[in-house]
Order: structure tokens, then sequence, then C-alpha cells
């Protein structure tokens, strides 16, 4: 973290660290080091987050997976049903 031309420089490797998780980046950032009970507190909120964005990821399949059957079963109703 240095700067450029007064300007704050930013690395490729900073990028990452934002993306992952900003507020350690920002943490990092301003000096604070990450340790005892705040590390444990971060840590046990990313298994949280990441179990409800593999819930939301598997629910997110099931309704794809859902539409498709209730799209077949129209066009079914549609061909089948019109013949009585």
């Amino acid at each position: 973290m240095g700067e450029i031309a007064g300007r704050p420089r930013i690395t490729a490797s900073e990028i990452g660290e934002f993306v992952y998780c900003a507020k350690a980046w920002q943490l990092k950032r301003s000096g604070a080091e990450a340790q005892g009970e705040s590390l444990d507190d971060g840590s046990a909120f990313h298994r949280r987050h990441g179990t409800g964005v593999s819930l939301a990821n598997r629910l997110d399949r099931a309704g794809k997976l859902l539409l498709l059957a209730a799209g077949i079963l129209l066009i079914a109703l549609i061909i089948f049903g019109g013949e009585r």
C-alpha cells in the first residue's frame, strides 16, 4: 500500500482481498490487526454467509428445474389436452 503521485496505490491482490471481504480489507488498510474474538467473529460470519450462498444457489437451481418442468407440463397439456 503505497502512493503514486500523492494518490493511494491499490494492488491487484488488494482488489482480491476487497472482493473476498471488504471489511477485512478496510481494517487491514487502516492498520488494524484481526485477533482474538474479532477474528473468530469474522470466521463465523464467513461460514454463515457461505452456507447462505450455497443454499441460495441450490434454491435457484431447484426453481429453474421446477420452471422447466412446469413448461413441459404446459406444452403437454396444450398438445394432448385438446384431443377429446
